[in-house]
């Protein structure tokens, strides 16, 4: 592989670049506001009086435009005074003030007198503030600001400001959570037509107990209600772990979640799995994906693979079938909730990211580099907000291929309007990726060492075909404040993904002749599948006391998904995008339709904050049930306990659930092949997962975190055919049928230290997946207690961050150094070497199917990550991302699959 020792030079050049820009920063905002300025301008709007006071004093304002009327006419006439009298003078002109922070920041706040009326009437008030880190001074944007026991609630800006309007008179409990910080909160009485003004300075913590987590029961709870773990990713922990795919979530964050590495040739397909496996085929997914509260459709292909991770906010994950009840069909395994960018009040900001990868293979002579960019614009007021995100990328390819580089782009925008009680959301985004062909260069080699001379030549082509997946996802949300206590919420979802694999010219594809049987000729290939989702969701939730000790919070809602699937696949003796009609003629069409409907409701019952039991339920029907099956229950329990020994947190939890996963319309209904008829089943239902765990987590202070859960999950109904075969027809009969069964068992264990300026990350987890008493198969690899395949016995993860702190002068974010070290246990996988040696080496016979040497144990191994990003200025930062850093070669799922090597990122970041 060659080198490239320049990109080194160019690395240090950039360097050097961006640390002038850096020292070029105002280094004492103090000093400069005493600077004498003369200014004088009538009739202008304010944000022109503020761009002169910021030139003439070089100083830098921060501020949201949801406080500071930008357009508001003022009139001013200073002469050799000081700078920061200036704008105090002019300030008061729109009821703000400034202040300066620990870092040198000159930020513009509400004043004393006013907080902004923007919204508001006057029979009502509003709250309103700043939010920021109590050591930096930082600002901190998406800091959830609510009043306790109510649905009234706002987020922070980018510059760490957020507005609550149309309050209604009455003491409120107003509460700050940020993610990785410690709780406040203050009481307040507010009259109708008062302005407060309120800030708060948060302590980073450990201790989340207080968090708002949504996916645990869809209308938002504290994390201390809830009796299921749940992993949640911050937009900090995102910004300092650059993730492009959903492998990069579950390597080392997740406890007992994995996710499989099919190899680069099936790089658009991605396995993953919580606790173990939950289905009965290996590529098959029971993970639910929603984004912003809309399924995203997903059929074995990456129902991510468009999406511009830039733009994520925050991820909640939960695992399990005792979390995921409400979830309905599909959501055995459990859920991942991916909430986006929102657009904020304030100036129009503008976020722009690029970097370069580098590949290290050793399957192509020149070195793969690939190019990534985002854009993303965001702005507006507290009553109207808009966002607008761009992504590029393209990439070489790290094996030999047919020339068609890997390329992306998606284009997302949304809006969001207030109206008093009403506020409504609508987002829209398309995203396409265009790749081509590769060959697996580890199967030639294979070939040739091992003596398989009866391999089919078709290994020695590239195939000449051009993939095309393209992603449209929409969203509406409604959400109205019926009362201070209870609101009202309907989402209205739209997803299609659809597939395109053309041959650009002919390739070997597999044919049937009748007089010969199956052969390879050349063909033009031409598939193209679509599935479009579309989805409603409505919810309400009520917060009630009764009494001074008890709280209730109930939540119902029904929830209705209508799935279309369009499926047409040829081979063509003319290239398909010349003569399309050629393909509807001669290939095979596949249409059909999947339509569930669930209905849920769940009561959390809350005893001084402290106990709480949670009970719930879901009802669902689904078209592909049989007709004679009804009705599908899922029920939920949970208790959690939290309490406080000296300066310990403690909460033990334990919860039992059950989830399901729906059959396919082609399991269902009659269907006939040239070979075989598959029978209906009128008692077909889903495959169900249910089991009970039991945990605790437990916080020392604000800097230890630690969790434990045990988990006995098991899946019954699996469902497969079954031979049912009547002699005196000519074709052999089968039935899909409810039947076999396994389980899962396992331990997972996370845990975080904070030891300023570091940080340590762990998890942990063991599971035991067996098929259990019930299996249609009599193959050896299916009976009671065998163990499952592709499930690894233990994973681990040890992460240690060190923050970099702010030595250049003028900038306050300082940077991170992080390094991940991800562990993988040995797993029982199929032995395809051995397999492969009797297929095609003609001196080695083929194994008996109930041989155990048909399966193997594949060896444990690890990976190491290193992460690292400097501010240079307060907007600029670049970054360094090396993932596999000791360029592991060996960890796709079987040997004959090649793995992709080390990637290292470089790049930057520009906020303004």
């Amino acid at each position: 592989m060659k080198k490239r020792p320049y990109i080194f030079f160019v690395a240090l050049l950039l360097l050097f670049i961006l640390s002038g820009l850096s020292f070029a920063q105002n280094p004492n905002s103090l000093k400069q506001l005493q600077k004498r300025i003369t200014l004088h301008m009538e009739n202008v709007p304010l944000n022109k009086v503020l761009d002169k006071i910021q030139e003439q004093a070089n100083i830098q304002l921060v501020f949201s435009e949801t406080f500071i009327p930008a357009d508001r006419i003022v009139s001013v006439d200073f002469k050799d005074v000081p700078a920061g009298e200036a704008l105090r003078k002019v300030l008061a002109q729109t009821s703000t003030d400034y202040k300066v922070t620990g870092g040198g920041q000159v930020v513009l706040v509400p004043s004393e007198s006013g907080a902004g009326t923007n919204g508001s009437n006057s029979s009502s008030g509003t709250i309103a503030g700043l939010v920021y880190d109590s050591e930096t001074d930082k600002p901190l944007a998406g800091a959830n600001v609510f009043l306790e026991n109510t649905s009234f609630g706002a987020a922070t800006d980018e510059e760490g400001m957020f507005i609550i309007n149309n309050v209604p008179p009455g003491k409120y409990t107003v509460v700050v959570n940020y993610i990785g910080y410690s709780q406040k909160s203050t009481i307040i009485t507010l009259e109708a037509g008062d302005k407060v003004k309120l800030n708060f300075a948060l302590q980073q913590s450990l201790m989340d107990l207080d968090e708002i987590v949504v996916t645990g029961s869809r209308s938002g709870k504290e994390k201390r209600a809830l009796a299921s773990p749940v992993t949640i990713i911050s937009e900090n922990d995102l910004k300092l772990m650059p993730i492009e795919d959903m492998r990069d979530l579950f390597e080392g964050k997740v406890p007992s979640g994995y996710s499989l590495d099919i190899g680069f040739t099936n790089r658009n397909r991605q396995t993953i799995a919580l606790r173990g496996s939950q289905v009965f085929t290996t590529y098959n997914n029971t993970v639910k994906t929603y984004i912003n509260g809309v399924e995203v459709a997903d059929y074995g292909y990456s129902p991510l693979a468009s999406l511009d991770y830039n733009d994520i906010e925050k991820i909640e994950i939960l695992r399990g079938p005792m979390a995921s009840t409400l979830y309905g069909s599909g959501a055995s395994g459990g859920i991942i909730q991916i909430f986006t960018k929102k657009g904020s009040g304030g100036r129009t900001r503008f976020n722009f990211r690029a970097y370069g990868a580098a590949t290290s293979t050793p399957w192509v002579d020149k070195t793969p580099y690939s190019q990534n960019y985002s854009l993303n614009l965001s702005g507006g007021s507290s009553v109207r907000n808009y966002k607008v995100s761009l992504l590029r990328s393209i990439a070489d390819l790290p094996y030999p291929n047919n020339g068609v580089k890997d390329s992306k782009w998606r284009l997302n925008g949304s809006i969001g309007l207030t109206n008093g009680p009403l506020t409504m959301n609508v987002e829209a985004g398309f995203g396409s990726s265009v790749y081509g062909s590769v060959n697996n260069p580890l199967l030639l080699k294979l070939k040739e060492e091992r003596g398989w001379t009866n391999a089919p030549s078709s290994w020695d082509k590239i195939r000449d075909r051009q993939y095309t997946n393209t992603n449209q996802l929409a969203n509406i949300q409604l959400r109205h404040i019926i009362t201070s206590n209870w609101y009202q919420k309907l989402t209205l979802g739209y997803n299609k993904t659809k597939i395109k694999n053309n041959s650009r010219s002919p390739d070997l594809v597999w044919y049937f002749d009748p007089d010969s049987g199956w052969t390879q000729v050349e063909k033009y290939y031409y598939l193209n599948r679509s599935w479009t989702k579309r989805s409603l969701n409505y919810l309400t939730n009520a917060k009630l006391g009764i009494g001074s000790d008890i709280t209730a919070d109930l939540t119902a809602g029904i929830e209705h998904t209508i799935s279309d699937v369009d499926y047409l696949n040829a081979n063509l003796d003319v290239n398909p995008e010349v003569v399309r009609a050629l393909a509807l003629d001669n290939g095979l069409v596949t249409n059909y339709q999947d339509i569930n409907t669930g209905y849920y409701g769940e009561a959390v019952f809350g005893y001084k904050n402290s106990l709480f039991l949670t009970a719930g339920l879901r009802l669902e029907d689904n078209s592909n049930y049989g007709d004679e099956y009804g009705l599908d229950k899922n029920p939920r329990v949970g208790l959690s306990y939290a309490f406080e020994f000296d300066n310990f947190q403690i909460k033990p939890r334990a919860s039992w659930g059950k989830s399901t996963k729906a059959p396919l319309i082609t399991q269902k209904d009659y269907q006939e092949s040239a070979y075989a008829i598959f029978l209906a089943n009128p008692d077909l239902g889903p495959e169900t997962q249910s089991g009970y765990e039991g945990g605790i987590d437990l916080y020392y202070g604000e800097i230890f975190s630690f969790e434990v859960t045990y988990y006995d999950q098991m899946v019954k109904n699996g469902i497969t055919p079954i031979n049912v075969d009547n002699p005196d027809t000519p074709k052999r009969e089968y039935q899909y049928q409810n039947i076999n069964e396994f389980f899962n068992k396992g331990w997972e264990i996370a845990g975080k230290v904070l030891l300023n300026p570091f940080t340590i990350n762990f998890t942990y987890s063991s599971t035991d997946s067996r098929y259990g008493e019930n299996q249609s198969s009599a193959n050896w690899k299916y009976k009671n207690g065998a163990k499952k395949l592709y499930t690894p016995q233990s994973t681990a993860s040890l992460g240690i961050g060190y923050k970099v702190p702010a030595f250049i002068p003028g900038s306050y974010k300082g940077g991170f150094v992080g390094l991940d070290v991800m562990y993988t246990g040995k797993m029982l996988v199929d032995n395809y070497l051995r397999l492969y040696d009797g297929f095609y080496n003609p001196d080695i016979p083929r194994l008996d199917p109930n041989d155990p040497e048909n399966l193997k144990w594949k060896d444990a191994f690890y990976k190491i990550r290193l992460r690292l990003n400097y501010w240079f200025t307060n907007y600029l930062s670049v970054f360094v991302d090396v993932v596999n850093l000791t360029d592991y070669q060996d960890g796709a799922y079987n040997e004959i699959t090649p793995a992709v090597g080390r990637v290292t990122k470089f790049g930057l970041d520009i906020q303004l």
